[in-house]
C-alpha cells in the first residue's frame, strides 16, 4: 500500500554520489568549528525557478535519504542565517510531498516578493523552548508556523522543535513540506495529503489536469504552471481551490497539533 512506502528508507544508489562528486557546478558549505568527513554541498539546479536555485546536499557522500534530522535542518537553517537576506528562502520536500529523489536535499532561492504565506494571518498556539508556535488563519492550507524571531531562541532550539515534529511525520507516514524564511529564524511546516487525496479519487480532473503537483513553494503560493492556458487563467479563487486540495482537515491538522504541545510545550 502506498502509505507503507511513504517515508523509505532505503539507501539512494551509489550512482547519486558519483555524479555529484564529478559534477563542476558545485560549492561546499561548512561550519568552520567542525570538520566533517562527509562535505555538505551547494549544487546549481539545473531547472531553476528562480535567481540563485540551488541545492543543498547534507553529507553528500554519506548518501542520506530524504528525511530530516536534527543536525542536517540545523544545517540548513545556518545556510539560510548565512545568506544574510531575507529574500532567500530554503525548502524541503518530504517523500510523498513531492521530493524528486530519494537522497536528502533542501532547495533554495531568491524571490523578491513575500510568498502568500509569509503573508497570512496566524494565532498563537504554544510555545517550546523559547520557540513560538502558531498556526495559519486565513490561508488555504492548514500551516504550523515555528518561529524565532521574538524571543532569542537560538537556531538550534529551533531545529530542535521543528525536527521533532518532521520526526514524528515520518514516523507516522505523514507527507510534509518545509519554508525556512527571515535568515532562517522562521519555519513554515506544511503537513499535506495531496498525492492521498489523488489516489482516492478526492481531486476534480480540472485540477488534475494542470499538472500541478503542490512541492513547498507551490504550496506556499509561488505556483509553477506547466501549461500556457493555466498561465493565462490563474487568477487567486483557482489557486485556493488547488491548494485547498492538499490541506489536511481541521480535525486532523488539530490532532497533530495537540500532541505537539504535549510534546513539547
Amino acid at each position: 500500500p502506498q502509505n507503507e512506502m511513504v517515508f523509505s528508507s532505503q539507501p539512494p544508489l551509489p550512482l547519486h554520489r558519483t555524479v555529484m562528486r564529478k559534477s563542476p557546478s558545485m560549492a561546499e558549505f561548512s561550519n568552520a568549528q567542525t570538520a566533517e568527513e562527509a562535505p555538505n554541498c551547494v549544487l546549481i539546479n539545473v531547472s531553476p525557478i528562480e535567481y540563485g536555485h540551488v541545492l543543498l546536499v547534507p553529507r553528500i557522500t554519506d548518501c542520506l535519504p530524504q528525511q530530516i534530522t536534527l543536525d542536517t535542518l540545523h544545517l540548513a537553517l545556518h545556510m539560510a542565517a548565512e545568506s544574510n537576506n531575507e529574500h532567500f528562502r530554503i525548502g524541503f520536500n518530504s517523500l510523498g510531498a513531492y521530493a524528486t529523489i530519494n537522497h536528502l536535499h533542501f532547495q533554495g532561492y531568491y524571490l523578491w516578493q513575500n510568498f502568500p504565506v509569509e503573508l497570512a494571518a496566524t494565532a498563537p498556539m504554544f510555545k517550546a523552548s523559547g520557540v513560538t508556535v502558531a498556526r495559519t488563519v486565513d490561508y488555504p492550507v492548514r500551516v504550523l508556523v515555528c518561529s524565532a524571531r521574538d524571543s532569542g531562541a537560538n537556531l538550534k532550539e529551533l531545529a530542535r522543535v521543528v525536527s521533532h515534529m518532521c520526526e514524528a511525520f515520518q514516523a507516522t507516514n505523514t507527507p510534509f513540506n518545509l519554508l525556512i524564511t527571515e535568515s532562517g529564524r522562521c519555519i513554515y511546516v506544511i503537513p499535506q495529503r495531496f498525492s492521498r487525496a489523488i489516489a482516492n479519487g478526492e481531486v476534480p480532473q480540472d485540477v488534475i489536469d494542470t499538472g500541478v503537483n503542490p512541492a513547498v513553494f507551490e504550496i506556499a503560493g509561488h505556483m509553477v504552471l506547466k501549461r500556457q492556458e493555466d498561465y493565462d487563467q490563474l487568477d487567486e479563487p483557482k489557486t485556493v481551490r488547488m491548494l485547498e486540495q492538499a490541506t489536511l482537515s481541521e480535525e486532523d491538522f488539530g490532532s497533530i497539533a495537540a500532541r505537539f504541545q504535549r510534546d513539547l510545550a
